[in-house]
């Protein structure tokens, strides 16, 4: 009978310690994620705009792709929430129109909406993740460290793959068919790929 008793609260135990286990690694990427607490914008000379996004911990490097029509850059932080109080965050005048930041599953992504798309360059700074949109687009896509512990990503989403022979996306359009069906229309910069 004390055996019976002694196994019986062994597996409540194991059980007991398995739900707690389950409960750490459910809650520990949300307490572990990094959170995006401020957003600040400055106007630069030259049409330029600096985006100061400000953290709890340091940002990762962001990933992202710019679309031209309509001109958008998208910047994804993986492991990123946001406690920002609003998700669109209107610029006013100039090339960039607005910010709009939304949290989606396991990361957050920042747009940026333009009237023409423009390179951007974006680099970890302490606990900011500085984004300037507008930078001359005379370089490519590189990516440097210093001692200083600076990330710096330089972003000319027009000459990047360009450059590098990649086939690009030169337009996209959509039509309607006869029938009333949609027709998605995508011109690439080599023919051959499909």
């Amino acid at each position: 009978m004390v055996n019976t008793m002694t196994n019986g609260i062994s597996k409540a135990r194991s059980l007991l310690q398995a739900t707690f286990v389950g409960l750490a690694l459910v809650f520990s990427s949300s307490v572990l994620a990094i959170v995006m607490e401020d957003i600040e914008f400055s106007s630069l000379p030259g049409d330029k705009i600096e985006i100061r996004m400000i953290f709890d911990g340091v940002p990762p490097d962001p990933t992202g792709y710019t679309i031209e029509q309509p001109a958008r850059i998208a910047l994804d932080l993986a492991g990123v929430k946001s406690r920002l109080p609003a998700k669109q965050h209107p610029l006013g005048s100039g090339n960039a129109r607005s910010v709009t930041v939304v949290e989606a599953g396991d990361r957050t992504r920042v747009i940026v909406a333009m009237k023409e798309l423009v390179a951007y360059r974006a680099r970890v700074l302490g606990n900011s993740l500085y984004v300037l949109v507008g930078e001359d687009d005379s370089g490519l896509i590189t990516s440097t460290t210093t001692d200083g512990g600076i990330r710096v990503t330089n972003i000319n989403p027009k000459e990047a793959f360009v450059e590098e022979g990649f086939p690009v996306v030169e337009e996209i359009d959509f039509r309607r068919g006869e029938d009333g069906e949609g027709r998605v229309i995508v011109r690439l910069s080599d023919v051959g790929v499909g």
